[in-house]
């Protein structure tokens, strides 16, 4: 499986590790990520497996494709804090991983890999 991955040439990420809106015509894009970046996703997934609270559910959301008002990393942290609210009042505690993608030609958006329990 490959996914696409898109960074600016010699630039780090801007603040909450996303790349701005400005920077997008030097975007690069890639089929393949480095597993330098890969592994820790790979250990999150695995400690959340270890802890009874496997991913099994995929969640993409453009929030500014939805007339979301915030800027993504703002509206995913009213997301992930609801997520989270509803799943303690289940006695479950959150389990994820998120990333936010900006592609060149379409809305920024997230892709969430979450554990929901089977209620």
């Amino acid at each position: 499986m490959s996914a696409v991955v898109r960074m600016p040439r010699g630039q780090k990420r801007g603040r909450f590790g996303r790349i701005e809106r400005r920077e997008a015509s030097r975007l690069v894009e890639s089929t393949e990520i480095a597993i330098a970046k890969a592994e820790p996703l790979i250990l999150a997934e695995a400690h959340a497996a270890s802890s009874g609270r496997q991913l099994n559910r995929f969640v993409t959301i453009a929030f500014a494709a939805n007339n979301c008002p915030m800027r993504t990393v703002e509206a995913l942290g009213l997301y992930l804090k609801a997520a989270s609210d509803w799943l303690n009042c289940h006695g479950v505690p959150l389990a994820c991983i998120w990333v936010i993608e900006n592609p060149a030609h379409k809305d920024e958006h997230v892709h969430l890999l979450i554990h929901l329990p089977l209620i």
